[in-house]
């Protein structure tokens, strides 16, 4: 069964990934709104959680808001074999690969429909594709040491055929 509570945050952050907010946007605006984290929201209903709250059960930070919308289970699917060990002697689990993790669909009710779920996965996959060609750099000290006390910009480094990024440009006086 689906926590009402639960299935609307889900629904909100997928919302808001729709209406084009970046990760840090939608950890910002449900922590503004008091939104509890998943490990504080399910500690509060009573389950047992493996993760320690922090001290603001509040605090989202983007790495969870990406775990939900990554996640396969809000079509209404089971994912089953998320993470291996090594060996039965060892305690430390790792994520298995896509490729080898069952995916039985439609166990249960659906939070996010498939078109949603899919729009969003295309507009992750543009943006992360994005983020690797362009790396914002940003080095203050080189720049000020190179431009002779000069004021420079940085800007979106642009990666060259030879490996070497361009760093900053000057401003002209």
């Amino acid at each position: 069964m689906i926590a009402p509570e639960a299935a609307e945050v889900v629904k909100r952050i997928f919302v808001l990934c729709l209406h084009g907010y970046r990760l840090w946007q939608i950890a910002r605006v449900l922590k503004e709104d008091k939104v509890l984290i998943p490990t504080a929201y399910w500690r509060a209903k009573g389950r047992t959680v493996n993760h320690s709250i922090p001290e603001n059960p509040y605090l989202w930070i983007s790495a969870m808001a990406v775990d939900i919308l990554e996640k396969k289970d809000c079509l209404g699917h089971t994912v089953n074999f998320k993470t291996y060990r090594q060996s039965c002697k060892s305690k430390k689990e790792a994520v298995e690969s896509r490729r080898k993790q069952l995916v039985f669909e439609n166990t249960h009710g659906a939070i996010i429909d498939v078109d949603t779920w899919k729009r969003v996965q295309e507009l992750w996959k543009s943006k992360r594709a994005r983020r690797e060609q362009e790396k914002q750099i940003c080095f203050p000290a080189l720049c000020a040491a190179s431009t002779a006390g000069k004021s420079c910009i940085t800007a979106q480094a642009g990666i060259l055929k030879q490996g070497k990024t361009t760093l900053f440009v000057p401003l002209q006086d």
